[in-house]
């Protein structure tokens, strides 16, 4: 499958906390990260057959992200997408995924700091 050909789901807006960032202050206590994501795969056999077991489950999927966030404890927000991307494609049903991630509060100059990036399964043809 054609990941540029694929259907997408988008998850928007998750937010959890965790501890993340190099300097001691963000060391101390969890933090909120804003999480979007965009999982390429194909519906249409799930869509076909009405079948939840033929879909990404995004409900477990984000279960699934949610307590690997809040357990992890990285310095740099592009460490955290890349596990979290990682994490997605060891899902079967995704062939490609884009990750943004969010730092609200990363700097006082501006409302945030994001790191996006896109990953293609191995697996993927």
């Amino acid at each position: 499958m054609n990941y540029e050909r694929s259907d997408k789901i988008y998850i928007r807006n998750l937010v959890i906390p965790t501890i993340i960032g190099v300097h001691a202050q963000e060391r101390k206590k969890p933090r909120d990260i804003i999480l979007n994501l965009i999982l390429h795969t194909a519906t249409a056999e799930a869509a076909e057959a009405d079948d939840i077991e033929l879909a990404v489950d995004y409900e477990a999927l984000c279960t699934k992200l949610v307590e690997y966030v809040r357990a992890s404890s990285f310095a740099l927000i592009e460490s955290l997408a890349n596990a979290l991307a990682n994490l997605l494609l060891d899902t079967k049903k995704i062939i490609a995924c884009k990750v943004v991630l969010d730092k609200p509060g990363a700097l006082n100059s501006c409302e945030s700091v994001a790191v996006e990036i896109f990953r293609k399964s191995r697996f993927s043809p």
